[in-house]
Protein backbone atom coordinates (compact mmCIF):
# COMPACT_ATOMS: atom_id res chain seq x y z
CA UNK A 1 0.00 0.00 0.00
CA UNK A 2 1.21 3.48 -0.91
CA UNK A 3 0.30 6.38 1.38
CA UNK A 4 0.03 9.95 0.10
CA UNK A 5 -0.71 12.79 2.51
CA UNK A 6 -2.45 15.76 0.93
CA UNK A 7 -2.16 19.11 2.69
CA UNK A 8 -3.92 22.23 1.49
CA UNK A 9 -4.45 25.88 2.24
CA UNK A 10 -2.29 26.48 5.32
CA UNK A 11 -2.32 30.21 4.48
CA UNK A 12 0.97 30.80 6.27
CA UNK A 13 1.49 34.44 7.12
CA UNK A 14 -2.10 34.94 8.22
CA UNK A 15 -1.09 34.54 11.88
CA UNK A 16 2.60 35.57 12.04
CA UNK A 17 2.86 35.04 15.79
CA UNK A 18 1.78 31.40 15.43
CA UNK A 19 3.44 30.30 12.19
CA UNK A 20 6.44 28.53 13.71
CA UNK A 21 4.11 26.60 16.01
CA UNK A 22 1.77 25.77 13.14
CA UNK A 23 4.58 24.49 10.91
CA UNK A 24 5.92 22.29 13.73
CA UNK A 25 2.45 20.90 14.45
CA UNK A 26 1.76 20.17 10.78
CA UNK A 27 5.10 18.37 10.41
CA UNK A 28 4.43 16.30 13.54
CA UNK A 29 0.97 15.29 12.31
CA UNK A 30 2.37 14.30 8.93
CA UNK A 31 5.19 12.29 10.52
CA UNK A 32 2.60 10.18 12.35
CA UNK A 33 1.13 9.10 8.99
CA UNK A 34 4.47 7.73 7.68
CA UNK A 35 3.65 8.82 4.12
CA UNK A 36 5.46 7.82 0.95
CA UNK A 37 4.72 11.26 -0.51
CA UNK A 38 3.37 14.60 0.68
CA UNK A 39 1.47 16.80 -1.78
CA UNK A 40 0.49 20.39 -0.93
CA UNK A 41 -2.37 21.58 -3.12
CA UNK A 42 -1.79 25.29 -2.93
CA UNK A 43 -2.22 28.39 -0.79
CA UNK A 44 0.90 27.74 1.21
CA UNK A 45 0.93 31.47 1.80
CA UNK A 46 -1.80 33.90 2.76
CA UNK A 47 -0.87 36.84 0.55
CA UNK A 48 2.17 36.05 -1.57
CA UNK A 49 0.86 37.99 -4.62
CA UNK A 50 1.23 41.20 -2.58
CA UNK A 51 3.96 39.98 -0.21
CA UNK A 52 6.18 37.67 -2.31
CA UNK A 53 8.61 37.28 0.58
CA UNK A 54 6.01 34.94 2.12
CA UNK A 55 6.94 32.28 -0.46
CA UNK A 56 10.40 31.93 1.06
CA UNK A 57 9.64 33.00 4.62
CA UNK A 58 6.74 30.60 5.10
CA UNK A 59 6.11 28.38 2.07
CA UNK A 60 9.68 27.20 1.64
CA UNK A 61 10.07 26.77 5.40
CA UNK A 62 7.05 24.45 5.53
CA UNK A 63 8.29 22.38 2.59
CA UNK A 64 11.74 22.05 4.15
CA UNK A 65 10.22 20.97 7.48
CA UNK A 66 8.22 18.27 5.71
CA UNK A 67 11.16 17.15 3.57
CA UNK A 68 13.20 16.69 6.76
CA UNK A 69 10.82 13.83 7.64
CA UNK A 70 12.48 11.79 4.91
CA UNK A 71 9.70 11.66 2.32
CA UNK A 72 9.43 13.58 -0.95
CA UNK A 73 7.26 16.70 -1.05
CA UNK A 74 5.50 18.12 -4.10
CA UNK A 75 3.73 21.47 -4.31
CA UNK A 76 1.28 23.11 -6.71
CA UNK A 77 0.37 26.80 -6.39
CA UNK A 78 -2.91 28.35 -5.30
CA UNK A 79 -4.47 31.75 -5.82
CA UNK A 80 -2.94 33.08 -2.58
CA UNK A 81 0.48 32.02 -3.87
CA UNK A 82 0.48 33.43 -7.42
CA UNK A 83 -2.87 35.17 -7.91
CA UNK A 84 -6.29 34.24 -9.18
CA UNK A 85 -7.66 34.39 -12.71
CA UNK A 86 -5.99 37.14 -14.79
CA UNK A 87 -9.15 39.25 -15.01
CA UNK A 88 -10.06 39.17 -11.30
CA UNK A 89 -9.35 42.67 -10.02
CA UNK A 90 -6.89 43.09 -7.10
CA UNK A 91 -6.07 39.38 -7.06
CA UNK A 92 -4.99 38.78 -10.63
CA UNK A 93 -2.43 36.24 -11.74
CA UNK A 94 0.46 38.07 -13.40
CA UNK A 95 3.68 36.86 -14.93
CA UNK A 96 5.65 38.73 -12.27
CA UNK A 97 3.76 36.94 -9.50
CA UNK A 98 4.14 33.59 -11.25
CA UNK A 99 7.87 34.15 -11.69
CA UNK A 100 8.25 34.76 -7.94
CA UNK A 101 6.77 31.29 -7.36
CA UNK A 102 8.73 29.62 -10.14
CA UNK A 103 11.97 30.89 -8.72
CA UNK A 104 11.38 28.79 -5.59
CA UNK A 105 9.11 25.89 -6.58
CA UNK A 106 9.27 25.59 -10.37
CA UNK A 107 6.47 25.61 -12.95
CA UNK A 108 3.85 24.13 -10.63
CA UNK A 109 3.24 20.72 -12.17
CA UNK A 110 4.82 17.35 -11.39
CA UNK A 111 4.80 13.60 -11.82
CA UNK A 112 5.68 10.94 -9.25
CA UNK A 113 5.57 7.19 -9.79
CA UNK A 114 4.85 5.22 -6.61
CA UNK A 115 3.65 1.66 -6.06
CA UNK A 116 2.42 1.24 -9.61
CA UNK A 117 0.55 4.54 -9.49
CA UNK A 118 1.16 7.72 -11.46
CA UNK A 119 0.66 10.84 -9.33
CA UNK A 120 0.26 14.05 -11.29
CA UNK A 121 0.18 17.62 -10.01
CA UNK A 122 -1.28 20.44 -12.11
CA UNK A 123 -1.09 24.22 -11.90
CA UNK A 124 -4.75 25.27 -11.93
CA UNK A 125 -3.88 28.96 -11.65
CA UNK A 126 -2.53 29.26 -15.20
CA UNK A 127 -5.54 27.50 -16.76
CA UNK A 128 -7.29 30.02 -18.97
CA UNK A 129 -4.36 32.44 -18.94
CA UNK A 130 -3.48 31.91 -22.60
CA UNK A 131 0.16 31.83 -21.61
CA UNK A 132 2.76 29.57 -23.15
CA UNK A 133 3.01 27.86 -19.74
CA UNK A 134 -0.63 26.79 -20.04
CA UNK A 135 0.00 25.25 -23.46
CA UNK A 136 3.13 23.51 -22.21
CA UNK A 137 1.28 22.07 -19.24
CA UNK A 138 -1.50 20.62 -21.42
CA UNK A 139 1.02 19.07 -23.81
CA UNK A 140 2.90 17.65 -20.83
CA UNK A 141 -0.34 16.26 -19.37
CA UNK A 142 -1.15 14.52 -22.65
CA UNK A 143 2.27 12.88 -22.62
CA UNK A 144 1.92 11.73 -19.00
CA UNK A 145 -1.54 10.25 -19.43
CA UNK A 146 -0.35 8.15 -22.34
CA UNK A 147 1.90 6.22 -19.97
CA UNK A 148 -0.35 6.07 -16.89
CA UNK A 149 -2.31 2.94 -16.06
CA UNK A 150 -3.58 4.18 -12.67
CA UNK A 151 -3.49 7.87 -11.91
CA UNK A 152 -4.37 10.39 -9.20
CA UNK A 153 -4.38 14.09 -10.10
CA UNK A 154 -3.77 16.95 -7.66
CA UNK A 155 -4.48 20.66 -8.20
CA UNK A 156 -5.61 23.69 -6.20
CA UNK A 157 -8.86 24.74 -7.84
CA UNK A 158 -11.35 21.95 -8.53
CA UNK A 159 -12.09 21.46 -12.23
CA UNK A 160 -15.78 21.98 -11.47
CA UNK A 161 -18.20 21.92 -8.56
CA UNK A 162 -20.03 18.59 -8.79
CA UNK A 163 -23.36 18.64 -6.97
CA UNK A 164 -22.92 22.26 -5.91
CA UNK A 165 -24.11 24.16 -8.95
CA UNK A 166 -27.59 22.69 -8.51
CA UNK A 167 -27.59 23.90 -4.92
CA UNK A 168 -26.26 27.44 -5.27
CA UNK A 169 -27.36 28.14 -8.84
CA UNK A 170 -25.32 28.81 -11.98
CA UNK A 171 -25.81 32.58 -11.63
CA UNK A 172 -24.50 32.97 -8.11
CA UNK A 173 -22.13 35.90 -8.34
CA UNK A 174 -19.13 34.46 -6.51
CA UNK A 175 -19.35 30.94 -7.95
CA UNK A 176 -16.68 31.63 -10.59
CA UNK A 177 -14.10 32.24 -7.87
CA UNK A 178 -13.99 28.55 -6.94
CA UNK A 179 -13.56 26.29 -10.03
CA UNK A 180 -11.51 26.39 -13.20
CA UNK A 181 -13.26 28.51 -15.85
CA UNK A 182 -15.49 26.87 -18.44
CA UNK A 183 -13.17 26.83 -21.47
CA UNK A 184 -10.03 25.47 -19.78
CA UNK A 185 -12.28 23.18 -17.70
CA UNK A 186 -13.56 21.53 -20.87
CA UNK A 187 -10.00 20.98 -22.10
CA UNK A 188 -8.98 19.57 -18.73
CA UNK A 189 -11.94 17.25 -18.24
CA UNK A 190 -11.58 15.91 -21.77
CA UNK A 191 -8.28 14.53 -20.56
CA UNK A 192 -9.19 13.59 -16.98
CA UNK A 193 -12.22 11.47 -17.92
CA UNK A 194 -9.90 8.70 -19.09
CA UNK A 195 -10.39 5.40 -17.25
CA UNK A 196 -6.84 5.56 -15.88
CA UNK A 197 -7.71 8.63 -13.75
CA UNK A 198 -9.08 7.18 -10.52
CA UNK A 199 -9.34 10.38 -8.45
CA UNK A 200 -8.97 14.16 -8.76
CA UNK A 201 -7.92 15.87 -5.52
CA UNK A 202 -8.17 19.62 -4.99
CA UNK A 203 -8.06 22.25 -2.27
CA UNK A 204 -9.26 25.87 -2.34
CA UNK A 205 -12.74 25.31 -0.85
CA UNK A 206 -11.50 24.69 2.72
CA UNK A 207 -13.90 21.77 3.03
CA UNK A 208 -13.62 17.99 3.20
CA UNK A 209 -16.00 16.48 0.70
CA UNK A 210 -16.10 13.37 -1.48
CA UNK A 211 -17.87 13.01 -4.81
CA UNK A 212 -17.41 9.31 -5.66
CA UNK A 213 -20.02 9.28 -8.42
CA UNK A 214 -18.49 12.08 -10.46
CA UNK A 215 -16.44 11.15 -13.53
CA UNK A 216 -13.69 10.96 -12.50
CA UNK A 217 -14.36 10.87 -8.73
CA UNK A 218 -13.42 14.08 -6.90
CA UNK A 219 -12.11 14.76 -3.41
CA UNK A 220 -11.82 18.16 -1.74
CA UNK A 221 -9.10 18.56 0.87
CA UNK A 222 -9.85 20.53 4.03
CA UNK A 223 -7.82 23.54 5.06
CA UNK A 224 -4.98 23.81 7.56
CA UNK A 225 -5.90 27.40 8.38
CA UNK A 226 -9.60 28.24 8.63
CA UNK A 227 -12.91 26.78 7.56
CA UNK A 228 -15.23 28.16 4.92
CA UNK A 229 -18.98 27.67 5.00
CA UNK A 230 -20.45 28.17 1.53
CA UNK A 231 -24.04 29.18 2.24
CA UNK A 232 -26.53 26.61 1.05
CA UNK A 233 -24.05 23.83 0.33
CA UNK A 234 -23.10 22.45 3.74
CA UNK A 235 -25.45 19.52 3.23
CA UNK A 236 -23.10 18.00 0.66
CA UNK A 237 -19.94 18.40 2.75
CA UNK A 238 -18.97 15.25 4.60
CA UNK A 239 -16.78 16.73 7.33
CA UNK A 240 -17.55 20.40 6.88
CA UNK A 241 -15.02 23.07 7.67
CA UNK A 242 -12.89 21.18 10.22
CA UNK A 243 -9.12 21.77 10.17
CA UNK A 244 -6.90 18.94 8.96
CA UNK A 245 -5.66 17.05 5.92
CA UNK A 246 -6.28 13.90 3.88
CA UNK A 247 -4.53 10.55 3.96
CA UNK A 248 -4.86 8.72 0.63
CA UNK A 249 -4.15 4.98 0.66
CA UNK A 250 -3.49 3.67 -2.85
CA UNK A 251 -4.41 0.03 -3.25
CA UNK A 252 -4.40 -2.29 -6.23
CA UNK A 253 -6.85 -0.26 -8.26
CA UNK A 254 -8.59 2.13 -5.88
CA UNK A 255 -7.93 4.97 -3.46
CA UNK A 256 -9.20 5.10 0.13
CA UNK A 257 -9.16 8.63 1.56
CA UNK A 258 -9.57 9.57 5.21
CA UNK A 259 -9.65 12.85 7.09
CA UNK A 260 -6.96 13.53 9.72
CA UNK A 261 -7.74 16.31 12.20
CA UNK A 262 -4.93 18.62 13.33
CA UNK A 263 -5.06 20.84 16.40
CA UNK A 264 -3.83 24.21 15.14
CA UNK A 265 -4.35 27.88 15.97
CA UNK A 266 -6.93 29.10 13.43
CA UNK A 267 -8.82 32.21 12.56
CA UNK A 268 -12.59 32.18 12.58
CA UNK A 269 -14.62 30.27 10.04
CA UNK A 270 -15.66 32.34 7.03
CA UNK A 271 -19.17 32.22 5.60
CA UNK A 272 -19.70 32.98 1.92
Amino acid sequence: MTVVVQLSDPHLGRMPEHEEQRIDAIAAAVRAQAPDLVVITGDLCDDAPCQPEQITQYGKTLVEALASLGCPVEVVPGNHDVGNKPDIENDALTEVRYDEWRGVFGDGWFRRNLGGWCLLGLNSQIMGSGWDAERRQLAWLDDQLESCERCVVFLHMPPDLPALVDVVGEKRENLRYWPVDAEPRAALLARLTRPAVKLVCSGHLHNNAAFPHATPPRRWCPSLSFGVVISGVTSVVSQGERIGFLRHELGEDDVHSTFVAVDLPTTRTMTL
